[in-house]
């Protein structure tokens, strides 16, 4: 049986072949490592807040007859009009076995706020008449606490509009 021999020619195109088809997988890696590193798309921003707001600050004052909650804010519309809306403020404890809550302004249960101190903007008119401007206002709630109720853990600021709809709804812990 007589052996094979190749001929130089097809030595060389099976060399180029194999040159081209290397080529081709680095183009193609290359391709796809390119696609995974681009940017992704940019998307068209969402609409701002209407609401911006700055320098939050809670700090228990506490006296021989009172212990209480001072919450401060500072307030203002991101567009050029006027916003009428009604602020709230809502604390809440988690510790101990009984959670409490306490609302600004204050409102029985029901109104703004249900039994067991969750915020809901059925009656958004009890709460804080503002309008709001380009120019900062500033907010100044004050919360009761019981004697012997355990301090607040949270805070949350509640901005409706005057339809109910939700403007601002921001929570801070304490």
């Amino acid at each position: 049986m007589a052996s094979r021999q190749r001929s130089p020619r097809a030595t060389v195109a099976g060399a180029l072949l194999l040159v081209a088809l290397a080529f081709l997988a680095a183009y193609v890696l290359q391709v796809r490592r390119d696609d995974l590193l681009a940017p992704a798309e940019v998307t068209p921003a969402e609409p701002s807040a209407p609401i911006e707001l700055d320098r939050f600050s809670a700090r228990l004052e506490k006296t021989n007859d009172i212990e209480r909650l001072a919450v401060s804010v500072h307030l203002r519309a991101t567009a050029a009009e006027s916003l009428g809306c009604f602020v709230f403020v809502v604390a809440r404890s988690e510790r101990g076995a009984r959670k409490t809550w306490a609302i600004w302004p204050p409102s029985s249960p029901g109104m703004a706020i249900s039994a067991g101190g969750h915020f809901h903007a059925a009656h958004p008119a009890t709460g804080h008449p503002l309008t709001l401007t380009s120019a900062w206002e500033r907010i100044d709630a004050v919360l009761p606490l019981r004697k012997g109720q355990p301090p607040f853990d949270t805070v949350a600021l509640y901005v409706v509009a005057d339809n109910g709809n939700i403007l601002l709804s921001r929570p801070f812990a304490l």
